[in-house]
């Protein structure tokens, strides 16, 4: 039960990647498929140097889902979680997200929330590892 309680917060921010990449990789969820491309027409020449597809928002769309899919399966695995290597992409990913929402000026409360929690996934990592 404790390690499971040690590994909710990877499991948290992992379906939460999981579901921010669906969204931009398909339409399974149409709703939030159709939500994230509005938000990512406003905010996708924002992360140009970042992600080389500032025009072409399903290309930009998938390209940010495949980085998201990754993180969640680093998160997701136990061996990798604690790491380095995670811990930069949770936040250069959640640091990306929440500048080009506040260029555009959208909401970036989840990008922070998810920031943190990364860092608690680290921390948590390296105390239990």
């Amino acid at each position: 039960m404790l390690s499971l309680f040690a590994a909710l917060p990877a499991i948290v921010l992992s379906l939460h990647f999981t579901i921010a990449a669906v969204a931009r990789l398909s339409d399974a969820l149409p709703t939030l498929h159709a939500r994230t491309y509005r938000k990512t027409q406003l905010s996708a020449a924002k992360l140009y140097p970042i992600v080389p597809f500032k025009d072409d928002i399903p290309r930009h769309m998938r390209y940010v889902g495949a980085w998201y899919l990754l993180t969640a399966a680093m998160l997701a695995w136990p061996s990798t979680r604690g790491s380095l290597p995670t811990l930069g992409l949770v936040l250069f990913w959640t640091g990306a997200g929440a500048w080009s929402r506040a260029k555009s000026g959208l909401k970036f409360r989840l990008p922070l929330m998810n920031a943190s929690l990364g860092v608690l996934v680290f921390v948590m990592g390296r105390l239990n590892g």
